[in-house]
């Protein structure tokens, strides 16, 4: 993202009242840093962020019930978003990412698409510092 970020809102908020609600898209097997780095920058920066669950250390595969929870629960995350941010780092945007863009597209909730990181993480601790 080379334009600004939120140009069309306030970019930091007060303790009372987040300035978005944003629902974070991306893979968490390819990129769990990245998803986490621009989570926390959101955040610090005043906004609400909603974003997938990493597994935790040594958690085997989830079962499809565990799946189409975690999939209902990001849809209706989605639903209640000021925006979406797809955060792909490698370029490649999986099936499920781009299946959750789709959506929000389908409901008119804006999305984003975050490819550089370091940049995006850099201009958000500028602008709430």
């Amino acid at each position: 993202m080379s334009e600004p970020y939120f140009a069309d809102h306030a970019t930091t908020s007060t303790a009372q009242e987040p300035s978005l609600a944003i629902t974070l898209c991306g893979s968490i097997t390819r990129a769990p840093e990245a998803l986490r780095r621009v989570e926390r920058a959101l955040a610090l920066a005043g906004h609400l962020v909603n974003a997938p669950i990493p597994p935790l250390p040594g958690e085997s595969d989830l079962t499809p019930g565990q799946l189409a929870n975690l999939t209902t629960g990001h849809h209706a995350a989605i639903r209640r978003s000021d925006l979406v941010i797809a955060v792909v780092p490698d370029g490649r945007p999986g099936d499920s990412t781009r299946s959750e863009v789709r959506y929000a597209e389908q409901l008119g909730v804006p999305v984003r698409w975050v490819w550089d990181v370091d940049p995006f993480v850099a201009a958000l601790g500028a602008l709430a510092a």
